[in-house]
């Protein structure tokens, strides 16, 4: 059983320790070429609009807790209670944007402009 979760985590380890990248061999025709331009567009403006949407939970994350903040310490008497309404404020991590999706659906519309996309593993 032991050896078992050894292999485990060793497996586990080389398959994080993988990256994957994409080589893209281009259409042939000029009207397939111009068809990928359509596709690098449409992926700027998706991962654009998951940066804002992730910028914009962000800065929403950071004023509810300045707001739950400045209401605690306008209560708080005692260095203690301060220091407990550092504690007790949200946190905010900072919003992932996940744009995974939006190089999903490039490599798929590349594909159907006649494109070739090969997958590379480092």
């Amino acid at each position: 059983m032991r050896l078992l979760r050894h292999a485990s985590v060793l497996a586990f380890a080389l398959l994080a320790g993988a990256c994957t990248s994409y080589q893209y061999i281009p259409p042939a025709s000029e009207a397939g070429r111009q068809c990928v331009a359509t596709c690098d567009t449409n992926r700027q403006i998706c991962v654009a609009g998951k940066e804002q949407a992730a910028a914009a939970q962000n800065q929403a994350c950071e004023t509810r807790r300045a707001t739950q903040l400045a209401s605690c310490l306008a209560v708080a008497l005692t260095p203690e209670a301060r220091a407990y309404c550092h504690k007790v404020a949200p946190h905010c991590a900072g919003a992932y944007a996940g744009t995974d999706s939006c190089e999903e659906g490039y490599r798929a519309c590349y594909v159907q402009c006649g494109g070739r996309v090969v997958e590379v593993e480092d």
